[in-house]
C-alpha cells in the first residue's frame, strides 16, 4: 500500500484539472438554464415606449395637428437628452432618453443587442444587479452625453454599452468559475468587438459620449457589485439590492410620468405644439 500511494496521488493530480473542467461546464450548463425575467421586462418596457411613442405621432398628433415627417418626431421631442431643456429643469430626460429610440432600426439593433448579450450577463449575475448594471450604465451615458455632447439624443446604447463592459470584466474576473472557451470569449474575444463597436460610434450622428460613459460605469458596476459565482448572495444583500432596483424603478416612472405631463402640455393647443416644435434640439 505505501509503495501505491505515490501512484494514487499522482492519478488523483492528473485527474483533478479534468474533474475542474468538468465541474465548470455542469456549473454554467445550469446558469444557461436560468429564466432572465430582468432582460425580457426590459425588452417588453422598450418595445411598449417604441410602439406608444410611434402611435402618438401618426396617430394622434397626425390628426390633431396635421402629417408628420416622421412619426417619432413628437415623443422624441418629449424623452429626449436635450441639454438646454435638462438645464431648464428638466432632470428627467436623463432617464427618458434611455428607453427611447429613433427609428424601427436603432430599436431593433438594440433590442436585438440586449436580447442576446443581456440574457448571458443576466445569468451570470442574477436579476437584481443585472437591472443595477443596465440601469447604471444607461444614466451614465445620458450624463456623458450632457457633458460632452451639445446634439439631442436618444436610445438604450449607453446602457448596452455597460452590458457590454460588464461581460468582459466577468469573462476576466470569473474565469476560474467559468469554462476556460466561455472565459476567454467574454473577456479577449469582445474585446475586439468593442473596439469595433467604439470606432463605429465616431460616425455622424452617433453618440459616443453616452457609449464611453456607459461602458465605463457598466464595467466598474459589474467589479462592485460581484457575482453569485464566486460568493452566495446573503438576505441583508439580496435586501439591499432590492431596495436599489426598487428606488430606480420609481424614479424611472417618476421620469416617464414627468415626460407624459411634458407631452399632454405641447399637445393641449395648437399654439402649445408650435411653441414646443421651436424646442433648439442643440446649443
Amino acid at each position: 500500500m505505501a509503495v501505491m500511494a505515490p501512484k494514487v496521488e499522482r492519478m488523483s493530480a492528473q485527474a483533478k484539472p479534468a474533474f475542474d473542467g468538468f465541474r465548470r461546464e455542469v456549473t454554467f450548463f445550469r446558469l444557461l438554464q436560468l429564466p432572465t425575467p430582468a432582460t425580457k421586462g426590459l425588452l417588453v418596457v422598450l418595445g411598449a415606449v417604441f410602439v406608444a411613442s410611434y402611435l402618438l405621432g401618426a396617430v394622434v398628433v397626425t390628426r390633431r395637428f396635421g402629417e408628420l415627417g416622421d412619426a417619432m418626431a413628437p415623443a422624441i421631442l418629449f424623452t429626449a437628452k436635450i441639454n438646454s431643456r435638462i438645464d431648464s429643469g428638466e432632470w428627467w430626460r436623463l432617464l427618458t432618453n434611455t428607453l427611447q429610440h429613433g427609428s424601427w432600426l436603432h430599436f431593433g439593433l438594440n433590442a436585438y443587442g440586449l436580447f442576446l448579450l443581456g440574457a448571458l450577463v443576466e445569468r451570470l449575475v442574477g436579476p437584481r444587479r443585472f437591472l443595477l448594471i443596465y440601469a447604471l450604465a444607461g444614466v451614465a451615458g445620458a450624463l456623458a452625453s450632457y457633458w460632452f455632447n451639445p446634439m439631442a439624443s436618444v436610445g438604450a446604447s449607453g446602457a448596452l454599452f455597460g452590458v457590454f463592459g460588464a461581460a468582459v470584466v466577468l469573462g476576466f474576473k470569473y474565469r476560474k468559475q467559468l469554462p476556460p472557451r466561455v472565459a476567454k470569449a467574454l473577456s479577449t474575444g469582445m474585446l475586439p468587438w468593442l473596439a469595433l463597436s467604439l470606432a463605429f460610434g465616431l460616425l455622424p450622428m452617433i453618440d459616443n459620449a453616452a457609449h464611453f460613459g456607459g461602458l465605463a460605469v457598466g464595467s466598474l458596476a459589474a467589479v462592485v457589485l460581484g457575482s453569485p459565482l464566486q460568493t452566495e448572495t446573503t438576505r441583508t444583500r439580496r435586501i439591499l439590492l432590492d431596495v436599489a432596483v426598487g428606488v430606480l424603478a420609481l424614479v424611472a416612472l417618476v421620469g416617464l410620468l414627468q415626460s407624459v405631463r411634458f407631452g399632454a402640455t405641447c399637445l393641449a393647443s395648437e399654439a402649445a405644439w408650435e411653441s414646443c416644435q421651436g424646442i433648439a434640439m442643440s446649443e
